[in-house]
């Protein structure tokens, strides 16, 4: 064994799934650049072999030393991305120089005995309790354009222990060297879900072609979403008060999200007494507009609104 080989095996480390932190969402968004793979991976990413539509995978080693785009061990790596600094990279840097750049990708080079099928990049989200409207961005990496192509697969799955996970967008060997940036939706799939969240780029079947196969890449991942803020109340006013053809109709104002059901009318014989519900009807008018109708005849009555 050479001694390069040597120092790359030597830098490679395994944990078994779910030792790798979760990663818990806060504020609105979350970026993940890969600059810092020269300590591991970061907190939430697992790197997977043999990964299914119906399993997570097993839990795979990751060389953090810099590894070339043109390396043909079978494992997962720390490889430079397609820029850097701002400028493109074209793909025949020198490995010297490759090692240099500071912006670095989670990158894999699959082999007949390594990752393909089965190969994933893997993130593990603790919960999304209270977030809603998730999108997706991130770059597909082609870093060394070989014969053998593969169909990488954009999926999500819910739970701590998930046996079913859903495509969203496929990734297909462009044979060129460079970035491939896409966006992702995913509507309400992961909206307020207080179990594990589970988006993978994985390899579900096996790659096509003669030869070799690529080093492929992933860098920039990002996720948007939007939180479920508190709605504060706004106090009913109440606004008018007519008596006409035996109801006394009191008119009141309500908030721009208040509906009937947001509200009760409560009655009391005198203001010092205490007020108790009343099953009277309350209808909506406008947006904010709303009116409750009573009985005009009885006894005297005081009214209040309560908004619930």
């Amino acid at each position: 064994m050479n001694a390069q080989k040597w120092i790359a095996l030597g830098a490679a480390f395994f944990l078994p799934l779910g030792a790798q932190a979760q990663l818990t969402l806060t504020g609105t968004n979350y970026a993940q650049n890969f600059d810092g793979l020269d300590s591991g991976l970061p907190t939430g990413w697992i790197v997977c072999t043999n990964a299914h539509a119906t399993n997570v995978g097993t839990s795979a080693g990751f060389v953090t030393n810099h590894i070339s785009w043109g390396n043909q061990t079978g494992q997962f790596q720390n490889s430079a991305s397609t820029s850097n600094g701002g400028t493109n990279l074209l793909g025949t840097e020198s490995s010297a120089l490759q090692s240099g750049y500071t912006n670095r990708a989670l990158a894999i080079r699959q082999t007949a005995g390594f990752g393909d099928p089965g190969a994933a990049f893997v993130l593990n989200l603790a919960n999304t309790s209270g977030m809603n409207g998730f999108r997706l961005g991130l770059d597909f990496l082609m870093l060394s354009v070989q014969s053998h192509s593969t169909v990488w697969t954009v999926d999500y799955a819910v739970g701590n222990s998930p046996t079913n996970f859903i495509p969203l967008a496929a990734y297909t060997d462009p044979g060129v060297f460079g970035a491939t940036h896409t966006n992702i939706s995913l509507g309400t799939a992961l909206d307020n879900q207080g179990s594990n969240v589970w988006i993978r780029i994985v390899a579900l079947s096996g790659s096509t072609g003669s030869g070799t196969r690529d080093t492929f890449g992933v860098d920039n991942v990002s996720l948007s979403w939007t939180t479920n803020a508190a709605v504060t109340a706004i106090p009913p006013i109440i606004t008018g008060f007519v008596i006409t053809n035996g109801n006394a109709l009191i008119y009141f104002t309500g908030g721009p999200n208040d509906t009937v059901s947001s509200f009760l009318l409560q009655a009391s014989a005198d203001c010092c007494s205490p007020f108790c519900d009343t099953n009277i009807v309350i209808n909506q008018l406008g947006s904010t507009q709303f009116e409750a109708v009573c009985g005009a005849a009885g006894t005297q009555q005081f009214y209040r609104v309560k908004h619930l």
